[in-house]
């Protein structure tokens, strides 16, 4: 595929792995049913929008899951930003991909022939060394590193980490100036605990992290962050929650 639809599909990718996992972290309890709804809503999300823009992926399940994969994996290396409940439905809906595989083969067949696409884009994901060589295919996307397996923390990173992000660096992390511009409180995105992690303390320049990126190296400031959200990612309506990125404090809202 072109590289323009390899971004189109990452980006829904995206919007589907936000719904499934906006949908878990909404739950009381840990258990595997809601983890296995949240994998369907997040199907049937990607499914429908594929279908509407017209594009089709011979991979598509094995992305879908591999991004959950890596999403959920750089949420256990912050643990400390989520409930205990919710760190076990993450976990249930990772380990759901094997113990419920032919569940999953049936909806992934349905939703895929309800919307007359080609049942072979769902074979199963779950496949690491992979997701690792598309994350260095991805990284054009002006982010450099994610998190290595060494307890959450960022290394390697380069001057030019912020990309698009560095205009108006200058602005004080502190200042919600812009708090407007991103809508008001009752539209705010109190699910936002999966778009970024704050890493280091205030003298570790690159210390707020897209969790949606595959190789994001971190902005110096919390409105760069959201920028970088909304620009990249079509997110908006965070700016007040992601308040809560900051050392000691978590910003999961439950």
């Amino acid at each position: 595929m072109a590289s323009s639809t390899n971004r189109d599909v990452r980006h829904l990718r995206d919007e589907a792995v936000d719904a499934a996992l906006h949908n878990l972290m909404n739950e009381n309890t840990a258990a595997i049913d809601p983890a296995v709804i949240a994998y369907r809503v997040g199907v049937t999300t990607l499914v429908r929008q594929l279908n509407e823009v017209g594009v089709t992926n011979e991979d598509l399940r094995g992305q879908f899951e591999d991004e959950i994969d890596r999403r959920v994996e750089g949420a256990m290396n912050n643990a400390g930003q989520f409930t205990m409940t919710q760190l076990e439905n993450l976990r249930l809906l990772v380990s759901s991909f094997k113990t419920e595989s032919s569940l999953y083969d049936v909806v992934w067949r349905e939703e895929l022939q309800g919307n007359h696409m080609d049942v072979a884009q769902s074979r199963p994901g779950g496949q690491p060394a992979r997701r690792h060589q598309d994350a260095d295919a991805e990284m054009q996307d002006n982010d450099n590193i994610w998190w290595e397996e060494d307890g959450g923390t960022n290394r390697d990173f380069d001057d030019h980490v912020e990309g698009e992000d560095n205009s108006n660096e200058g602005d004080d992390e502190g200042t919600d100036g812009d708090v407007e511009e991103y809508g008001n409180g009752d539209q705010e995105d109190n699910d936002c605990i999966m778009f970024g992690m704050y890493s280091g303390d205030a003298d570790f320049k690159h210390r707020y992290v897209c969790l949606l990126c595959p190789n994001h190296g971190g902005t110096q400031h919390k409105s760069s962050l959201v920028r970088h959200l909304r620009a990249n990612h079509g997110i908006r309506n965070v700016h007040s929650v992601l308040d809560g990125l900051h050392s000691g404090r978590s910003n999961a809202t439950t």
